[in-house]
């Protein structure tokens, strides 16, 4: 049975450290609801001064758009536009949208780009910038617009900007068809769970399976990025060949390729490989793996010291199990350093 008597004026004393608080009786504890009060004032008083510190660091639409002005009356035709950090995206669409194209917003890389405007909060800086500071930077507010100047261009030609211009085949059961440029209806799709959005004009292999057809779409990697690149679904072992006629080859070829993120993430599927020839010869494969995500390769493309030698360049894409193997690639011819000094 627990003792319930009142505590002995030793143990009061080491409660209060006084033994006179004790012989007067003035041993009670405050009472434990003042305390709990105390807390709530104190938690609160928290909450306001966190949101008040959380909203002084928030930039205002105002000072996006007027960052956004200056890239409007300055931006030129191989600048590219983004935003760090990589969430504020659907800022950088609200206020400049209308300036970024698909080519732009699903670019692999900058090499095609001459400057990089950014759009900055918080000090962040986006991935593939240069390793050093701007070439010009303006604070409006809370946010940084900065500009690094790259430089010439590495590319010659995009094979994705230029894939209405070249030949699409499929090979069936041995023999070879040439798969027409259509143009369509609008497609609907492209939302959660609905796949790629196929553009209206596209090369259609095959109308009983309609996802064998080749054209520029922009597509979510496993990384959930946007990517620009030529749809090339493959229909088995039988390869479905894309062919670039009388191209500039330039010195080197940049080749990048993936899957639709809802074809890979669970890693059931099969590989897919892709291999790159001119005038027939082939210079480069990629075998694609669920995992991989959007990896990238790189290759010669010719032979001789001639920089105004041209070509054929042809992709082709087999699967021996097809199914759900959503390909794209990105992939252009380019000249110079692979590494174009930058970082």
């Amino acid at each position: 049975m627990l003792d319930e008597s009142p505590p002995t004026e030793y143990a009061c004393a080491v409660v209060t450290g006084s033994s006179d608080k004790c012989e007067r009786g003035q041993n009670d504890s405050p009472p434990r609801r003042s305390v709990y009060w105390l807390l709530i004032l104190a938690f609160a008083l928290v909450e306001v001064i966190a949101h008040a510190v959380t909203r002084s660091r928030v930039p205002t639409i105002e000072q996006w758009r007027d960052a956004a002005a200056h890239v409007r009356a300055n931006r030129r035709e191989r600048d590219a536009i983004k935003v760090a950090p990589a969430w504020a995206d659907p800022i950088l669409r609200w206020v400049l949208g209308d300036r970024i194209s698909l080519a732009d917003a699903g670019a692999s890389d900058l090499d095609a780009y001459q400057r990089l405007w950014t759009l900055a909060i918080r000090g962040a800086r986006p991935a593939d910038a240069p390793r050093r500071e701007p070439d010009f930077s303006r604070r409006y507010g809370r946010v940084e617009l900065l500009r690094w100047d790259l430089g010439q261009s590495e590319v010659l030609y995009d094979l994705v900007k230029e894939v209405k211009s070249a030949e699409v085949t499929m090979v069936r059961r041995g023999s070879r068809e040439v798969c027409p440029l259509l143009s369509l209806l609008p497609a609907s799709g492209g939302g959660l769970g609905q796949g790629v959005l196929p553009p209206r004009e596209l090369f259609a292999c095959d109308s009983p399976r309609p996802w064998l057809w080749v054209a520029p779409v922009v597509m979510e990697n496993m990384s959930l990025e946007p990517r620009y690149c030529v749809w090339q679904h493959p229909a088995g072992k039988e390869p479905i060949r894309v062919s670039y006629r009388d191209v500039p080859l330039g010195e080197w070829m940049r080749f990048y390729g993936g899957l639709y993120y809802e074809h890979e993430r669970d890693l059931k599927g099969g590989p897919v490989k892709a291999v790159i020839r001119i005038d027939g010869k082939q210079i480069a494969e990629m075998i694609h793996r669920d995992g991989d995500g959007w990896k990238a390769l790189s290759a010669p493309t010719r032979e001789s010291t001639d920089p105004r030698k041209r070509g054929e360049i042809t992709i082709e894409v087999t699967a021996p199990r097809p199914h759900e193997r959503s390909f794209c690639w990105a992939a252009s011819v380019r000249r110079g350093s692979q590494t174009r000094g930058r970082r």
